[in-house]
């Protein structure tokens, strides 16, 4: 179901932007032209993990707990990248819209730039690459395989993905459009975080592109409905990997013994 948050607005010098929240990938097709490149958050837009473990909210979840237990707010951080990379390559993912690789199918047929644009660091790469396969997504473009990003903190493009690191998503962006040459007249950015979607509307007025920003909600039941007592059984038995449910029955089981 599609929620309009905020209507069309023509500026000055007719560069236009519209910002809505749906739960349906296929809700950015009446606006893709030609003209436009397609790009989609990774974790809970793209795909989500199909464990409690190694969600983006397993990640608020073990950052919490170590500030908690007394670390400052730099080691935290740095404990939870840690923590990330460790269970990333054990974890499972899955479309959060089941028909997004054939969307992405599409819109690649019809010569529409598909890209990612995800929060996630260069050193992901490897298990990234795995997780998009997995769906099954390949994503098909004119632009060179791989590449550093041209930006002051590290980033990276590699077959369809840009890892903006600890970059924010308009600043690597931009450097992307910096070491392609080229831009598009039009953005279309889909994203689970509405910053993440504000931030791109404010960073591509400046650069005098039309935009459509997506808050996706397809994942936000997901994330309400994390558990913490699944997630962390499901970390201390690793490398076996316990699904969900499987998790919860041995917790119901150990409650009633």
């Amino acid at each position: 179901m599609k929620k309009l948050l905020i209507g069309l607005c023509l500026l000055p010098s007719l560069i236009w932007s519209l910002v809505f929240e749906s739960d349906r990938m296929e809700d950015l097709l009446p606006h893709a032209t030609s003209e436009t490149w397609v790009l989609i958050d990774a974790d809970n837009t793209l795909f989500e993990s199909t464990l409690h473990m190694g969600s983006a909210q397993w990640r608020n979840h073990i950052r919490k707990k170590t500030f908690e237990n007394g670390y400052t707010a730099n080691e935290t951080e740095s404990i939870l990248d840690q923590f990330w990379l460790f269970v990333q390559p054990f974890i499972p993912v899955r479309s959060v819209d089941p028909k997004t690789p054939s969307l992405v199918q599409c819109l690649q047929e019809s010569k529409i730039p598909v890209l990612v644009l995800t929060a996630r660091d260069p050193i992901e790469q490897v298990h990234t690459q795995k997780q998009i396969e997995s769906l099954p997504i390949h994503f098909i473009n004119d632009f060179p395989e791989k590449f550093d990003l041209p930006s002051s903190k590290p980033g990276l493009y590699e077959q369809g993905v840009i890892y903006c690191g600890d970059n924010t998503k308009i600043v690597a962006l931009t450097a992307f459009f910096q070491e392609v040459g080229q831009m598009p007249k039009k953005i279309i950015f889909v994203d689970d975080r509405r910053d993440n979607v504000k931030e791109l509307e404010h960073g591509l007025e400046q650069l005098g592109l039309e935009y459509v920003g997506i808050r996706f909600s397809g994942a936000d039941e997901r994330v309400r409905s994390f558990d913490p007592k699944v997630a962390d059984l499901q970390f201390s038995l690793l490398p076996k990997i316990l699904s969900d449910e499987e998790a919860k029955r041995i917790l119901a089981n150990s409650d009633h013994s």
